[in-house]
């Protein structure tokens, strides 16, 4: 990270954490009715494994996507190009340089292009009480929502997401492309609180976690027996192999518009208890 996306990233916590703390706890939502669902919750709680996503799964046509410009001079050009290929060990680049500029420019912008569609993403939420997350990626409230650690270490490796109204551009130089501005997303999604982990060319491959990060699940206010049977075994068979203990909770629907929430206590107890 060069010094300038380092004080975006500060800039972007000041913005999203104004008391100076990071949130304790992340959320990722699941959708139950996928067919991934059951295979992502034994590589998650055995394994301690998340699978990345691409940019393309997204249901945000926006997101992950920014205006490039480049510099305005070709010897700006050429020492960028030299850059880049001096820290990704390649001449394709140097070779194009020699021959022609305007195809330079035409594919660092398909590269660039290739290289977000291959950055491996994983979102997640700073809370777990709106109720629009629970119906847009958790299955209209029959998923669950995994419980992360978090604090203000970055162990984890997420960053906040910044929202802003004008559409992001950023230039191209010798230490590389902007990829900061994976991070920025229109003001209409602030309401996810978006946190995110991103890996270059990780796309759909596993993520290795600390064991220790995973804290627990929390069941949608309408998930299924067989949802609440999936998580409860699993939780169960992490346990007898040694990993750390997950707290389990229920999200209901009551008299009002929030949701209410729900730990289990053991047998069928359950006690009301608040998350954020």
């Amino acid at each position: 990270m060069n010094p300038t996306e380092a004080a975006w990233f500060d800039e972007t916590l000041r913005i999203r954490c104004p008391s100076g703390k990071a949130p304790l706890r992340l959320y990722k939502f699941l959708s139950s009715s996928s067919k991934y669902f059951a295979l992502a919750m034994h590589e998650l709680f055995l394994h301690s494994r998340i699978r990345l996503s691409s940019r393309r799964d997204f249901n945000d046509p926006f997101d992950t996507q920014f205006g490039l410009d480049f510099p305005d001079s070709d010897e700006l050009l050429v020492r960028c190009v030299e850059g880049i290929a001096t820290r990704t060990n390649t001449e394709d680049y140097l070779q194009r340089v020699n021959n022609d500029l305007e195809v330079v420019r035409s594919d660092l912008s398909k590269n660039t292009s290739a290289a977000l569609d291959k950055m491996g993403i994983y979102s997640l939420a700073e809370s777990v009480r709106h109720p629009l997350m629970w119906a847009h990626y958790a299955d209209s409230h029959r998923g669950v929502a995994v419980i992360f650690r978090h604090g203000t270490d970055d162990s984890f490796g997420a960053f906040p997401i910044r929202y802003q109204d004008e559409y992001p551009r950023g230039s191209i130089g010798e230490d590389g492309l902007p990829l900061h501005l994976c991070f920025v997303k229109g003001s209409d999604w602030q309401y996810e609180r978006e946190w995110r982990i991103a890996k270059p060319s990780a796309a759909h491959s596993y993520l290795e976690l600390d064991p220790s990060l995973l804290w627990g699940v929390v069941l949608g206010a309408k998930a299924s027996r067989e949802t609440y049977s999936t998580i409860h075994e699993l939780i169960m068979r992490r346990a007898a192999i040694g990993l750390p203990g997950l707290r389990l909770y229920q999200a209901e629907v009551e008299e009002s518009f929030e949701l209410k929430f729900y730990q289990f206590v053991g047998e069928e107890d359950w006690r009301q208890i608040e998350l954020a």
